[in-house]
């Protein structure tokens, strides 16, 4: 007959095990939305490609074929109004294209997260102080998950965003921010990482070895 100590300890075990496949479960839930949410972007990202970026960029064609048109017409008036409509056109196309570049922009994988994150804080209305430490590259899944929650965590003000490479974990660091969205929380957790609050701002790690 066990003892209450033994019993206790049993008792222990079961709701320890338990505990662990719960915390499993909720991060095998987590990861299964964060593919689900890239995969309808893709999907987005691809319909834009194939629809209505072609369809801006037929129409920059046009225009550019009418402005030369009323040119050799010396029709100057329409001639301006074509070339100004081209500008906007080709502002429109630029962003569609940034856009249907995806989640993940091919910089990323060719060159990594440095490279990646400094084209990305170019193109923002307000760049911030970004700094990258390591040249260490992790998993392309860890690259890939950092990306995305650097990307949805610079707010549009300014502050300063760390960035260390390491060979076990890759840590962000966002000073002057209020904290992770719950869709940079959600990749974050799936990924193996943690997030906690630092002087001024918030940080996350995720470990390279996810």
């Amino acid at each position: 007959m066990l003892g209450p100590e033994c019993r206790l300890a049993i008792q222990n075990e079961l709701l320890t095990a338990q505990l662990r496949t719960r915390v499993n479960e909720l991060a095998e839930s987590r990861a299964r939305v964060v593919l689900a949410a890239d995969s309808e972007r893709h999907r987005l990202e691809r319909d834009l490609h194939d629809g209505a970026q072609q369809r801006v960029l037929a129409l920059a064609m046009e225009l550019r074929r009418a402005r030369r048109h009323a040119q050799q017409a010396s029709r100057v008036g329409v001639a301006e109004r074509c070339r100004e409509l081209g500008e906007v056109a080709a502002g429109l196309l630029e962003r569609l294209r940034e856009i249907s570049e995806g989640l993940y922009p091919v910089l990323l994988d060719v060159s990594g997260l440095g490279p990646a994150l400094g084209a990305l804080n170019a193109r923002r209305t307000v760049p911030r102080d970004v700094q990258v430490d390591g040249t260490t590259r992790p998993g392309r899944d860890v690259e890939r998950a950092a990306y995305a929650v650097l990307a949805d965590s610079m707010p549009e003000r300014p502050g300063r965003t760390a960035v260390e490479l390491g060979d076990d974990a890759v840590v962000l660091r966002f000073i002057g921010s209020d904290g992770p969205s719950e869709t940079s929380a959600d990749r974050i957790y799936a990924a193996g990482g943690t997030v906690r609050v630092v002087s001024g701002g918030w940080e996350a790690e995720l470990p390279c070895g996810s």
